[in-house]
């Protein structure tokens, strides 16, 4: 398969799920096959239909012609693209690309918002998510197999009303167990 920067021509990529309705309805697109790699100037673009992932970012008014336009990306912006499902889907592919190159044959990333293990392209993903959001951490076990434990329970467990004076002994109780 060739690189898709490299493909030149051809016909456009839809970001829009394909309906069978009599009228297009613009769902965008979550997950995207290999001939949806191509560069944002092969897009199919409807006249003032934006999607989710690039609609933020100013996307150019199809419908008027402007030569130049101004920079106009705000923090908002940018955090709905990093906690884009699309742009970590890019981020999994890369490492799961970086992995092959290397000549290994998975690779464990942390920190990024989706816990996952999955295959991606031969690859083995794996991802623990992150400990604040989702409570999420990647386990070995003696035999070799990793597992993804979620501890979302934790969160209905009890705090401190106030933290300790340095050198307090803490009465941490019974021993927390998951709720049933």
């Amino acid at each position: 398969m060739s690189r898709p920067c490299s493909r030149l021509g051809g016909p456009g990529f839809d970001l829009f799920e394909p309906n069978s309705n009599y009228a297009k309805v613009y769902v965008t697109k979550t997950r995207f096959t290999a001939d949806d790699f191509r560069r944002m100037v092969y897009q199919a673009k409807p006249r003032a239909e934006l999607d989710s992932f690039f609609g933020p970012f100013d996307c150019p008014d199809a419908g008027q012609v402007q030569p130049a336009r101004t920079v106009s990306t705000t923090p908002l912006q940018a955090l709905n693209m990093m906690n884009g499902e699309f742009l970590l889907d890019q981020a999994a592919r890369f490492a799961a690309r970086y992995t092959r190159k290397k000549g290994c044959c998975g690779v464990i990333c942390g920190h990024i918002h989706v816990p996952a293990i999955r295959r991606i392209d031969g690859i083995d993903y794996v991802n623990c998510g992150d400990w604040i959001e989702h409570c999420t951490a990647v386990v070995e076990h003696l035999d070799g197999r990793l597992e993804l434990v979620d501890h979302t329970w934790l969160a209905d467990q009890p705090t401190l009303d106030e933290p300790p004076l340095a050198g307090e002994p803490i009465d941490v109780g019974a021993p927390l167990e998951p709720a049933a």
